[in-house]
């Protein structure tokens, strides 16, 4: 039996459409992973009973002439309030303990908490390290010591 032309125009149709189907299912989308888009530095957490991460997105620790900021997010998609205690280690000192109610996103250095003030006499460009505490899980982060030479970083004039 012949195909006519029609027929196996849609065959073939098909078998790329079927071929490149599997982009998708081969590389999941990367929107749905989370990932450090710039300098800020994230770190998830899904406390026991959570269905959902708690989680640091975009730590900054920035120095200027009054001392270190660390500014950043703190994000709760579970459907329980917990609490995050962020400890500064290793040549810093300075800590902070911040409730997050369930659902809600707590901008530290904007509307929702105060920026945190740490202690160091390391420079820009200096790694500090912070223990971040959620439940009873800790877990080390990196956050690299920047300065106000960036002009998005400077304060507003």
């Amino acid at each position: 039996m012949k195909l006519r032309p029609f027929s196996r125009a849609a065959a073939l149709m098909g078998i790329a459409a079927f071929g490149l189907s599997g982009c998708a299912y081969f590389n999941p989308m990367q929107t749905h992973h989370f990932y450090q888009p710039a300098e800020g530095a994230l770190i998830n957490f899904t406390p026991e009973g959570a269905s959902k991460p708690v989680g640091v997105r975009n730590l900054l620790a920035v120095k200027d002439a009054n001392g270190v900021k660390v500014t950043g997010a703190l994000v709760n998609q579970s459907s329980q309030d917990y609490t995050v205690d962020l400890n500064f280690v290793e040549g810093v000192s300075g800590s902070a303990s911040i409730n997050v109610p369930a659902g809600e996103t707590i901008m530290l250095g904007g509307d929702g908490a105060e920026a945190v003030q740490v202690t160091t006499s390391k420079k820009p460009g200096d790694n500090l390290f912070v223990d971040v505490t959620v439940g009873n899980e800790t877990q080390r982060l990196t956050v690299q010591l920047l300065d106000e030479s960036l002009e998005y970083l400077a304060p507003e004039k």
